[in-house]
């Protein structure tokens, strides 16, 4: 049995494998767009997501869209503040609108680029 070079263990007369998975991170540590990824992936392309399951790399797949999404979205939404600048700064609803404007758009952004992407 050394052609793969994967041990053996016997029990009752027969060979069994020894298979191993590595410890995937905890879901807990997946943070929102990891997770959507995640949901992306079992809706849409289940053989691949399947298969990252079975590799154990689906948490960190999922942490590492989570941070790239989160990179893009805080730069989307500074360039955003940054070109549209509130005619009252001190009107507090006029700031909130103008932050969740931002937000809504860097969302779409990453949601279409980062989030549903096969990976």
């Amino acid at each position: 049995m050394g052609k793969l070079n994967i041990p053996y263990e016997e029990r009752d007369g027969i060979l069994y494998p020894c298979i191993t998975f590595s410890e995937d991170v905890p879901i807990g540590k997946v943070g929102k767009y990891g997770l959507m990824w995640i949901a992306y992936m079992k809706e849409n392309h289940d053989y691949r997501y399947k298969h990252l399951v079975r590799m154990g790399e689906v948490n960190l797949t999922a942490i590492e869209v989570d941070e790239e999404a989160n990179a893009m979205a805080d730069t989307i939404m500074k360039k955003y503040l940054k070109e549209h600048s509130p005619e009252d700064k001190s009107s507090t609803i006029e700031m909130w609108r103008l932050h969740e404007q931002a937000k809504m758009m860097a969302e779409e952004v990453v949601l279409r680029d980062v989030v549903n992407r096969y990976r």
